[in-house]
């Protein structure tokens, strides 16, 4: 139930961003939730190679497991939101008007 909530935030904040800088928005808002859960699932991989070489008892390596995966997906979201944001800012906006052949001569 938490992953809904923080999927459906985390869309909204990316929709909204991609629209502020007349973007299509919708495959923003779905890569968000495509980065946070192929971050998550990376991380739950990592540590589960990592419990395998050790022994770590299991109640305790679940909570911090699914703590650090939320953690780093989150991080990650955020530094891609930071990245487009950055992006975006630097590109250059078209002029109005400027898909007239001829605008000089108006």
């Amino acid at each position: 139930m938490l992953d809904l909530i923080i999927i459906f935030f985390l869309g909204r904040s990316f929709y909204q961003l991609a629209q502020e800088h007349d973007k299509n928005p919708w495959p923003y808002a779905i890569l968000a939730g495509v980065i946070y859960y192929a971050t998550a699932f990376c991380t739950g991989i990592g540590l589960a190679l990592v419990s395998g070489v050790e022994s770590i008892d299991s109640t305790f390596f679940t909570i911090m497991a699914v703590l650090l995966a939320l953690i780093f997906a989150l991080l990650m979201c955020a530094l891609t939101y930071r990245l487009l944001e950055n992006r975006w800012k630097k590109a250059p906006k078209p002029p109005l008007g400027g898909n007239i052949l001829d605008d000089e001569m108006i």
